[in-house]
């Protein structure tokens, strides 16, 4: 028997960060199947971090599951839009403009391959 995590389970010991940058990392690797677990996993932990939402759209889409991944997206992109409510007049509110674009983008293509 074996005490070892589950591939989808993201160990608590840990940073947040760490979790998502070893994510990306994935993802950048065209490690999608891999990728996937780990930002399921950090959604269900934290279900309102953007980053791990995008970065779990991302996959979806790269894995072909499109439906999925404009779930994700457009929940993304209110998550999104909240924060930039939230900070208007904040240094990051750029940041998350783009991101809104990226998003739209996304679901652009996503709408016109289904």
């Amino acid at each position: 028997m074996s005490d070892s995590p589950k591939a989808t389970t993201v160990p608590n010991t840990i940073s947040l960060d760490a979790q998502i940058g070893q994510a990306w990392d994935y993802h950048y690797k065209r490690q999608n199947e891999q990728a996937l677990p780990l930002f399921q996993a950090l959604v269900e932990q934290n279900p309102s971090h953007i980053d791990a939402n995008y970065g779990l759209a991302l996959v979806l889409a790269t894995l072909h599951q499109n439906a999925r991944a404009m779930e994700v997206f457009k929940y993304t992109a209110e998550l999104v839009q909240t924060r930039m409510t939230q900070q208007a007049a904040d240094d990051e509110d750029s940041r998350y403009r783009m991101l809104a674009r990226m998003i739209d983008q996304q679901l652009e293509v996503l709408t016109r391959g289904t």
